[in-house]
């Protein structure tokens, strides 16, 4: 089996377009500062390609196991969720963690859950990165 590639950015141009989606966002400089570990890995996977920006400002994840969801290439997270789209997550997951997070990733990418539950661990544990950003007090 072969490694995908992606097409891969500078280190300057992943902070860019990390920070255009925290603005987005609407992170402040205050959380930013909190949570910098976790901006410096979404900084990397936007160097090895496997985070970027759509012209929507949107954030995109290709997918390294695209066949374990049949075939999807790549998940595009919306920039925001309701405070109702995350109640019904939390409805549908029977006070369980990771059923939770697995229904508000597919209410974030528009993907059914039954695909998201398929993902590989690698592209979900990035996945679990970008639903982080989500909950940033």
């Amino acid at each position: 089996m072969t490694l995908k590639k992606f097409n891969t950015v500078d280190q300057e141009t992943a902070r860019q377009d990390v920070e255009k989606w925290l603005d987005i966002r609407r992170v402040t400089e205050k959380q930013r500062a909190n949570i910098g570990e976790a901006i410096t890995g979404l900084v990397e996977l936007f160097m090895e390609g496997r985070l970027s920006l759509n012209a929507d400002g949107e954030m995109v994840q290709r997918l390294l196991f695209p066949e374990a969801v049949n075939g999807i290439e790549a998940l595009t997270y919306k920039s925001r969720l309701r405070v109702d789209e995350i109640e019904q997550c939390r409805a549908l997951s029977k006070k369980n963690e990771y059923e939770y997070q697995r229904q508000a990733i597919a209410k974030l990418t528009n993907v059914a859950p039954a695909e998201i539950r398929g993902m590989d661990s690698v592209d979900w544990a990035v996945a679990q990165a970008v639903f982080g950003f989500f909950f940033i007090m």
